[in-house]
């Protein structure tokens, strides 16, 4: 599923939960971060201007506190982790500023309500 649109008219926070949740399942990934590797959830594949972002999500626990974490990464970030199931993931095309894009949507693989509740949306830091 590739969102086709070859205007720049943004994407919305609905459209985009809406191509996420008709994803058949969201597959694992290791994505390399500042502190190093994390398991997280591959939830789309995005296309700007100058190349491909991955948006995905992860657990973030500390000892005081604990969230589901969503961003957008630079695709060569991501490596596959586990059993395929990477073509399905859907693909977006994003316009604009970093700092518009939708944030993604708390979706995560068997994660427990209470993990869903404590959702956070990092923006996208890296320069493109």
């Amino acid at each position: 599923m590739y969102d086709k649109r070859v205007d720049d008219t943004p994407l919305t926070q609905e459209q985009l939960e809406a191509v996420i949740d008709a994803a058949p399942r969201l597959p694992m990934v290791t994505v390399w971060l500042e502190d190093g590797p994390v398991p997280a959830a591959l939830l789309v594949w995005g296309r700007h201007d100058r190349g491909w972002v991955a948006g995905v999500s992860f657990l973030r626990a500390t000892w005081h506190s604990r969230a589901l974490v969503t961003t957008w990464v630079p695709a060569d970030r991501v490596r596959p982790a586990g059993s395929g199931g990477y073509r399905l993931v859907p693909r977006v095309r994003l316009s604009g500023n970093p700092e518009t894009w939708p944030s993604l949507p708390p979706r995560y693989p068997a994660a427990p309500p209470e993990w869903l509740s404590v959702h956070r949306h990092e923006p996208y830091r890296s320069p493109l």
